[in-house]
Parts: C-alpha cells; structure tokens; sequence
C-alpha cells in the first residue's frame, strides 16, 4: 500500500470542527465581556484626550464637564466590570455615556461648528457593536432625531459659539474624525471577523454529519469526483470501501434509538482510526453505512484497511444486546480502479456495493474485494 500525504477533512467532533475553523480563520475571537472592556478603555483614552486638549489650550474658565462626567463612569464602569458585572449593562453603561456626553458637549461646543458632533456616529456602530442590531437600529433613530433636532436650534441661534479658536478647533476635529473613523472601522472590522468565522464554521458544518462528526455524503461523493479527476492525471489507484453495521435495525430495535446512536458514534470512531493518511477520507453515507475514499491505493492495501476496520470495531466489544455474547460488528465491501479504467463515481459505488451485499449473503462480518472485470482477468 502506497501513503503520499495530502491534506484533507478527516471526522471531527462539533466541537473540534468549531476550533478548526476559528484556528483556520486567522482571526481574534473575544468574548463579550473582553470586547465590552476594551471598548471601555477606547472611549475613555478618547475622552481623556479631547478633554485635556481643550482645557490645556482652551480659555481658562473652560472646564471640560462632560468629558470629566465619561471618565469617572467609564473608570467605574471598568472596575464593575473587573469584578465580574454584567457585560451587557456594562455596554449600556458606556452607550448612555458616551450619548449624554456628545449630547451636552455638542450643544455647549458649537453645534455643527464644533468637534464633538463628529463623534455622534459612534453611539449606533458600538450599539451594533456591543448591544445588538435592535439596540443599534434604536440608536441610529435617536442619533438622526439629535441631528434634527440640533440644526433646528442652529436656525433659532440656541447653540451658543464654540469658545475655541479656529485653530484649536481645527485640531480638535482633527482628532474627533480620526477617533470616530477608527472607531467606525474597528466595529466595521468586528463584525466582518465574525460574519468570516460563521460563514467558515456554516460551511464546515453542512459537509459534516452532527451525529458521528465525519463528512457527510455530500461531501464525500464531492471528494470521491476530485479524487477520480486526479487519479486518471497521474494513473494512480484509487481504492473505495463501503462499510455497513451488521443487524444494525435489530441493534435498535432492542436497545432503543439512543443506544444506537451511540453505536454509530463508535463504529465512527473505529473507522476513523483505522485510516491513518492525511490523504484518505472515512464519511457516512447515512444509516448505518460508511465510506472510505483511499486516493493511491492498491487493493491489498484497501483490503487490509478494510480489515482493520472491521477488528477495529470488534474490539471495541460492543453487545449486541444484554446479557448476550455477541459483538456488533460491519461488512466492507472493497474495490479498486486503476486512473484511466475509472469511468464514474457511480461505478465504483456500485461495484463497492455489490462487494457488501456478497459480504452479507456469505455471512456477514466480512471484508469482501471487488475488482473490475480487467483487473480480474489479469
């Protein structure tokens, strides 16, 4: 038996197929609480920032009230946090904050003239962010009432001047539109790690079977076509085994539907371990029957896989039924083409097939080889 390693899918547990994709995705996954802490920190480095740059330069009297206001609710907010609160009202917390803080500080800082109302988009992406799309589409309606609302009190002259100077306020919109656009990104960025990961993890699951964890029958018919593509390119063997449950019906019938799932799962596990290559496939065709795709094997390789297969699971000692010495056990059928002799998948299957159903009419627990008819004769 020939072994060339090439990667692909072997049989996974729910969870080892969810690490698969975020380890494969490349991408920071954080919790909720983790995500809510952070942005905690960004929105008081950002306050921080803007207040001392508007006290420092700004007139004398001028006390930064508001961005003071976030920064002992953001500093508060961080140690209930810590000491294991709620995310959730953690994020609602700083939602509430920061909507109060851009509310007073644009109508004291000029309106539209000003800095801070450059930030207002910010409250409906971290509502997005870390509240949900209600939470978020709700924010959006408030942000463009406040906007309304805001530019008719412009047009009645309420707003009073920013007391900045130009120059200071060009700064400060400088750095209110870097913070508001990084921000934007960062929830942008957010959203489209985890839109990845669960389109990956979608993926991975509709070509898995949930019960036993190996690639389904979609996925394995679709592999078993690559493999026939690849194997008359380099005119290789390419080998199949079928494997079905002995009695399996019987085995749930008098054990119930939970125990034969269980039985499945083990079968699985028995097959699994019995195909060591990067390059070979074991999936479910559904029921109790399994498949075994062997890229670059003869069929005494296939054979004695199949074999190991069949031992692998008697060993694991499974009762047909209480108090009873019999063992379950399979049948494989096996088969083997040679690259350019390979006319479909449909062929294999059934000449795969017709091996099995020999397996179970001479006995059952069998391991039976059926080559095509120019093997044969050779």
């Amino acid at each position: 038996m020939k072994h060339h390693g090439r990667g692909s899918i072997k049989g996974l547990s729910v969870s080892e197929i969810s690490d698969e994709v975020e380890a494969e995705s490349g991408l920071l996954q954080v919790d909720q609480r983790t995500l809510v802490q952070r942005t905690n920190v960004v929105a008081a480095v950002t306050v921080v920032i803007l207040s001392i740059l508007r006290w420092a330069i700004g007139p004398a009297v001028y006390l930064p009230v508001g961005g003071i206001a976030i920064i002992l609710l953001c500093f508060c907010n961080g140690i209930y946090l810590a000491r294991g609160g709620s995310p959730i009202v953690g994020a609602r917390l700083i939602i509430l904050a920061v909507s109060l803080d851009f509310i007073y500080g644009t109508f004291f800082s000029g309106g539209f003239a000003g800095p801070i109302v450059l930030l207002v988009p910010v409250v409906p992406a971290l509502a997005f962010l870390l509240s949900g799309s209600r939470a978020g589409w709700i924010a959006a309606v408030v942000m463009v009432f406040s906007l309304f609302l805001l530019l008719a009190l412009h047009f009645f002259e309420v707003v009073p001047r920013n007391p900045l100077p130009d120059g200071v306020l060009v700064i400060g919109r400088f750095i209110a539109l870097s913070s508001s656009g990084l921000l934007v990104i960062w929830v942008i960025w957010a959203f489209a790690a985890n839109a990845a990961v669960l389109g990956q993890r979608n993926k991975l699951l509709a070509n898995t079977d949930h019960l036993t964890g190996l690639p389904n029958r979609r996925f394995s018919e679709n592999f078993l076509n690559q493999e026939i593509l690849r194997a008359r390119r380099s005119e290789e063997n390419l080998s199949l085994i079928i494997a079905d449950v002995d009695h399996f019906k019987r085995y749930n019938d008098v054990n119930g539907h939970q125990a034969g799932d269980v039985c499945l799962q083990r079968v699985a596990d028995a097959i699994r371990l019995a195909t060591r290559r990067p390059a070979d496939i074991v999936g479910r065709l559904g029921g109790e029957e399994f498949i075994a795709v062997l890229p670059n094997t003869d069929s005494e390789g296939a054979q004695s896989i199949a074999e190991c297969m069949r031992q692998a699971l008697l060993d694991q000692r499974i009762p047909c039924q209480p108090g009873k010495p019999e063992f379950v056990s399979m049948t494989l059928g096996v088969t083997t083409f040679r690259g350019k002799e390979i006319e479909s998948s449909s062929g294999m299957l059934r000449l795969a097939d017709q091996a099995l159903y020999q397996g179970k009419e001479q006995g059952r627990n069998a391991v039976v080889v059926h080559l095509p008819l120019s093997q044969s004769q050779a």
